[in-house]
């Protein structure tokens, strides 16, 4: 006797598409960076700061926020707060520039999420971090160093990256 499974039994979660994904992905990133900066000397509670990067190139993409209250910025650009930086960047609690963290990616990153270790993930359309080729997707370590044991060789451009809640990393 065969089992027959439905269609749909195993089908994952939806997750917003494309340009949807990119759009929502920017607005929370200009939210995160306006949310996470230094508090103004002249700002009253509930107003927003003004925040300049100084950034040189097109835009932001995408943010995350880390448990220790610094904030990855992610996109297509080459320079934040006059420092070079190839398409991401992190800044302190406090918005400066955390001049330690330097992955040097050579294309689009699309996408950013932090695992509970306090590993990264970045998915765009790039072929290496650092001088080694990553296809796609990498993963670094908090200092922004590549781990070089994770290299899953994604064959098209990766516009989404989710750590679900068991660990397990959907990629779109």
């Amino acid at each position: 006797m065969k089992a027959h499974i439905h269609p749909t039994a195993h089908r994952p979660r939806r997750f917003l598409s494309g340009t949807a994904w990119c759009l929502s992905q920017a607005v929370l990133g200009l939210i995160a960076a306006l949310l996470f900066t230094a508090p103004s000397l002249h700002a009253a509670p509930g107003d927003l700061d003004a925040l300049d990067l100084g950034l040189t190139g097109s835009y932001v993409l995408a943010t995350a926020v880390q448990p220790d209250g610094k904030t990855i910025l992610a996109g297509n650009f080459t320079q934040v707060l006059g420092q070079p930086r190839s398409n991401i960047a992190r800044l302190n609690a406090d918005g400066t520039l955390d001049a330690g963290f330097d992955p040097n990616v050579n294309g689009i990153i699309y996408c950013v999420a932090v695992q509970a270790d306090g590993q990264i993930l970045i998915g765009g359309d790039f072929t290496t971090v650092g001088a080694t080729a990553r296809n796609r997707i990498a993963r670094v370590a908090a200092n922004g160093t590549l781990d070089a044991g994770f290299d899953p060789n994604a064959d098209g451009i990766v516009l989404g990256v989710v750590v679900q809640a068991d660990g397990q990393i959907l990629l779109g």
